[in-house]
């Protein structure tokens, strides 16, 4: 992420696809290091590629935050008749063998760690209680300051449109609890907090939810600006995103509409901005020259990716008077 501490460099990037691949690259020398096969077996093997797909990756922003290396990974991964998620974590290993290694690089501190291991594969051996079968899954995100806590939208085998908050430390994830008040698939989840997230959904809704308050939405989001007619739920969301520190959430639908919020007064959206082309599968929203560990100050400009389905990757700048 680009808000990050001084002087560490995040010089490496993992791509999920087709066949439950997961695969590792050095964006300074544009080569890939490892290949990886979330069912556990060899890439290089003889053996079909797993009939799933990697639909997306996760990993806790707490210890990049900290100057630290990623230790843990999560794939999202959708097969034809269910769905779940795979555990990937690094080999551990110390400073002096990463140094001008793969690894190494400016700002990797102690505690360096090695190669990426699956060690949950998908699928993996069901455990006997606290698992459940999941139809679908989209996206999620893990809650801020949290190396384990992730929520998750999914959908049931009972056809639930809900959210999944998950507990990645044991061996194997296990969901502790489902927020469902969605009506369609949840599409995105963001974190706000230690306590609180965002889900976006194709039912036309954005809930904000607290874990220490219960199952039911902290508050819901209203689309209609000062002076106009409250309106119900209209296109589909497809992608949400929080700018940390300043309390803004941004969301975009399928026909490109992006709108920002203050998550203290969801009742309005703060601004409609300029629409893209096409559905905005993905966003990110930071503050340029923000503080260590990504707490802004409350006075730089706002800056949003945007990945288009017609687009492509598009940027704003947000430098107007918008009170986070």
């Amino acid at each position: 992420p680009p808000d990050v501490s001084p002087g560490v460099c995040h010089s490496g990037l993992l791509v999920g696809g087709g066949g439950g691949i997961v695969e590792e690259w050095d964006l300074d020398a544009g080569l890939r290091l490892d290949r990886l096969r979330l069912d556990g077996l060899e890439p290089s093997g003889a053996d079909p590629l797993c009939d799933c797909d990697v639909v997306s990756l996760m990993a806790p922003e707490a210890n990049a935050r900290a100057g630290l290396f990623e230790d843990v990974a999560v794939a999202v991964v959708q097969a034809p008749h269910d769905g779940g998620l795979a555990v990937l974590r690094r080999a551990s290993g110390s400073a002096d063998d990463d140094e001008g290694g793969r690894g190494g690089g400016p700002g990797r501190g102690s505690g360096a760690t090695g190669a990426w291991q699956v060690e949950t594969p998908w699928p993996a051996e069901k455990p006997t209680s606290g698992w459940k079968r999941l139809e679908k899954v989209s996206r999620g995100e893990f809650l801020q300051r949290s190396v384990s806590l992730l929520a998750l939208g999914q959908i049931s085998a009972l056809g639930s449109c809900e959210v999944g908050l998950y507990d990645t430390a044991g061996t194997f994830p296990r969901q502790l609890t489902a927020f469902a008040r969605h009506t369609d698939l949840v599409t995105d989840v963001c974190a706000i907090s230690a306590q609180s997230f965002a889900s976006a959904s194709l039912d036309g809704s954005l809930l904000l939810w607290d874990i220490r308050v219960g199952l039911e939405p902290a508050a819901r989001a209203g689309f209609a600006l000062s002076g106009e007619t409250p309106r119900g739920a209209g296109v589909g969301l497809c992608s949400t995103a929080a700018a940390h520190g300043r309390g803004l959430l941004l969301c975009g639908d399928l026909s490109g509409g992006l709108v920002l919020f203050d998550t203290r007064a969801l009742a309005r959206p703060l601004a409609r901005l300029q629409p893209a082309r096409g559905a905005l599968v993905r966003l990110r929203l930071w503050e340029e020259g923000g503080a260590s560990g990504g707490q802004g100050q409350g006075g730089g400009a706002l800056i949003a990716a945007a990945a288009s389905s017609e687009d492509g990757l598009c940027s704003l700048t947000l430098s107007g008077p918008i009170s986070g």
